[in-house]
């Protein structure tokens, strides 16, 4: 809510917040999400090495839980990163993965 407000500094307190909450509920979609939508937060703010990190976090911890739909839109969306050479790219609705959904 806070990033589509442009509130990237609330949007990474609340996320930065609840990360520590996700891990204790050993909850591996909850945290995968979280990770997510700091990565979305990483790159709003412009800082493309720790978004690809959340990204990659969220990547590995659905695939080893093998949550199989975030798993695909995350190795799409990091696909289209890797494809445009650009992480804001990653962060929309991918175009190369003809239109997945982002977060879901």
């Amino acid at each position: 809510m806070y990033l589509q407000k442009g509130d990237t500094d609330n949007a990474l307190t609340y996320l930065g917040q609840a990360l520590p909450l996700r891990e204790k509920l050993n909850n591996p979609e909850y945290l995968a999400r979280t990770l997510d939508s700091l990565g979305d937060v990483y790159v709003a703010m412009g800082d493309f090495d720790k978004a690809l990190e959340s990204l990659l976090k969220a990547l590995e911890i659905s695939r080893k839980a093998n949550i199989a739909r975030r798993w695909q839109v995350l190795r799409s969306r990091l696909a289209c990163f890797l494809l445009s050479g650009a992480l804001g790219a990653a962060s929309l609705p991918c175009r190369c993965g003809k239109g997945l959904p982002r977060g879901q």
